[in-house]
């Protein structure tokens, strides 16, 4: 939980797993240049996409779904907000994620200056 004086915006990011925090990404497998990682590509057998197509019609583009480690052709798979609640000291967030992902919570009371 974050307490901020004034109100704060809370912005949630999605990394792929193995990365943490505002650590540099470790280089992507795209052999075919395409954008897309070549490992992702074959784990959901999507070889072949088109990085600004959404396949499963979900509003995330194939990118999108590299990117979050989603599935590409399931609609369900997907990183969404669920809900926040007030809490005291605080605001809790429950959302919808993909198991082996890691997440962080940034808070901005200014949208400039973002803290973790």
């Amino acid at each position: 939980m974050f307490s901020c004086p004034g109100r704060t915006i809370f912005c949630l990011f999605a990394l792929l797993g193995g990365f943490s925090g505002r650590a540099s990404a470790a280089p992507m497998v795209d052999l075919d240049g395409d954008g897309l990682s070549d490992i992702w590509q074959i784990a959901f057998d999507g070889q072949g996409l088109e990085p600004d197509a959404d396949d499963d019609g979900d509003g995330f583009t194939n990118l999108e779904e590299c990117k979050h480690g989603t599935d590409p052709f399931d609609a369900d798979s997907r990183f969404a907000l669920v809900r926040t609640e007030a809490e005291y000291g605080g605001v809790a967030v429950f959302f919808n994620g993909v198991a082996n992902q890691s997440y962080y919570l940034e808070a901005s009371s200014d949208l400039i200056n973002w803290e973790a």
